[in-house]
């Protein structure tokens, strides 16, 4: 296998470069929209698990990863508490990690790409990745997925070049990567199976001088470096039935793994114009199947580990920003697909389609959101409520976790589950509530009521979904009290509701 065979010749070269400035514009339109402008809005649920973790210093982070399973890849939180310690705690700056690391992981991309199959190749591999929906929403959010990202290819590219040069060096550079790459997120390590079947393809073909028993030395190395890991891992295993909530996949979110929905709909619109107005004939110039066949396994693997988990075993963890490794190997393999469209007026006119939908339907129809609640302005609106420290503020926590009675008096757990009202100063005395309202819960709110809120004028229910649920219990139970709802707001789906006797009113 050449990993340079896809790449145009030296006639063709200074076209393509030429052909692949064009793609540049959308490229960095996509990246502001839909990756830097949402930097600045408020966190969701998940990024404020992640910021608990980090808030009270490396002490308390070491404790609360092992604990929290949305907070547990050290090596991030350590580059976040760094880069706070240096420009603030904003949400922007607690963001700013990820994003580098994305731009970091572009850079990774288009070097892959333009050894395998040259510049056009790389641009388009660059606006796929950039606009796939699984990497926009971790691209710039306050949790490891982006890093994870970064290692992975960095460990491909680095595999590659040893393959491809059979030197020490990127030996080294591969079994730390590699190695690393669990760390952001164990689920990551199904990378694993890509760089076997990569190496193994390689050494069939005969086309490496690295043997298998250098590869199985690195491995071994690697699992080496896995060993600090494994304690936490099983400590989360045994949490399992707390954390985990995802449902198995249907066909259709299978397919959208491996082939972004965005890009395949921008394709077909960019067609349907292009054959309104043709004035030439379209042509895909073949591509190397050799390495189609490695971007494709890039693009499935980690995918279908995560399926087959789910079948063999009872965890099922199928979810965009699990599996989202494969998004470097997805873009890699749309790139060399598209970096011959013919005429090329066609592949600017798709570039462009792409940018603008994905700032359409990930920006604007969005709202630009990166955390997709507005907890931000929930606290904003508790805070114009509440004008006694001591007034109750029952927060619905919309972690798995909060389903488990028991964390709802767990002295840390319980903070945790308090993290989105926490991180936006939230006044008032803060309780939490469990995620839905089960007969268990049930009973937990009644001694909530009886022993505390019933004694307040005024107490404020503030949460997901579920708070509507609380909602209406509430005011079958509080309305014997003499409480009444005076004011319910609704904050991009964290709602605020506010209790009150009517003599506190007076």
């Amino acid at each position: 296998m050449n990993t340079s065979a896809g790449v145009p010749g030296v006639s063709s070269l200074d076209a393509a470069h030429a052909e692949a400035r064009h793609l540049w514009p959308p490229l960095i339109l996509s990246v502001l929209a839909v990756w830097v402008v949402p930097m600045g809005s408020s966190m969701g649920l998940d990024e404020s698990g992640n910021w608990w973790v980090i808030k009270d210093g490396i002490s308390a982070m070491l404790q609360r990863a092992d604990l929290w399973s949305g907070g547990q890849s050290v090596p991030f939180n350590l580059v976040v508490m760094g880069t706070s310690q240096v420009a603030g705690d904003s949400d922007f700056v607690l963001r700013l990690p990820s994003l580098l690391m994305m731009l970091a992981t572009l850079v990774l991309i288009h070097r892959i790409a333009l050894r395998w199959a040259g510049p056009l190749a790389a641009a388009f591999s660059c606006l796929a990745f950039v606009t796939m929906r699984e990497v926009i929403h971790v691209a710039s959010v306050l949790r490891p997925f982006a890093m994870g990202i970064l290692l992975a290819t960095g460990a491909m590219l680095a595999l590659i070049r040893w393959l491809d040069r059979g030197r020490f060096r990127d030996a080294a550079v591969y079994t730390i990567l590699a190695a690393l790459t669990p760390y952001a997120n164990y689920l990551h390590g199904s990378m694993f199976l890509v760089h076997a079947i990569y190496a193994g393809m390689r050494m069939y073909r005969k086309d490496t001088l690295v043997k298998p028993a250098a590869i199985v030395t690195a491995w071994a190395a690697c699992g080496l470096m896995l060993i600090p890991l494994l304690r936490q891992a099983l400590a989360l295993y045994s949490r399992r039935g707390q954390a985990l909530y995802l449902s198995p996949p249907n066909l259709e979110q299978a397919a959208a793994s491996i082939a972004p929905p965005l890009l395949l709909g921008a394709m077909v619109l960019a067609l349907c114009l292009y054959l309104l107005t043709k004035r030439a004939p379209l042509r895909i110039a073949d591509a190397d199947p050799d390495l189609l066949w490695v971007a494709a396994l890039w693009a499935i693997i980690p995918p279908l580990t995560l399926i087959a988990l789910g079948i063999f075993t009872d965890i099922q963890v199928f979810a965009g920003r699990y599996y989202v490794v494969n998004a470097p190997g997805a873009a890699l393999l749309a790139g060399m697909l598209l970096r011959s469209l013919d005429p090329p007026k066609f592949g600017r006119a798709l570039a462009l389609t792409v940018a603008i939908c994905a700032t359409l339907y990930y920006g604007f129809q969005e709202g630009f959101l990166r955390g997709l609640f507005d907890y931000r302005g929930a606290a904003e609106d508790v805070a114009q409520l509440i004008r006694d420290p001591g007034t109750p503020v029952v927060v619905v926590a919309g972690y798995t976790e909060s389903n488990y009675l028991p964390n709802m008096t767990d002295p840390l757990i319980s903070q945790a589950l308090l993290a989105p009202a926490l991180r936006y100063h939230t006044p008032g005395r803060l309780i939490p509530a469990p995620g839905m309202l089960t007969p268990e819960a049930e009973g937990y709110m009644e001694r909530l009521f009886t022993e505390t809120l019933q004694h307040q004028p005024k107490f404020v229910l503030t949460g997901l979904l579920g708070a509507e649920f609380y909602r209406a219990w509430l005011a079958g139970r509080a309305a014997s009290s003499g409480f009444r709802m005076r004011s319910r707001t609704d904050h991009s789906g964290v709602l605020v509701m506010e209790f009150e006797t009517d003599g506190a009113r007076q």
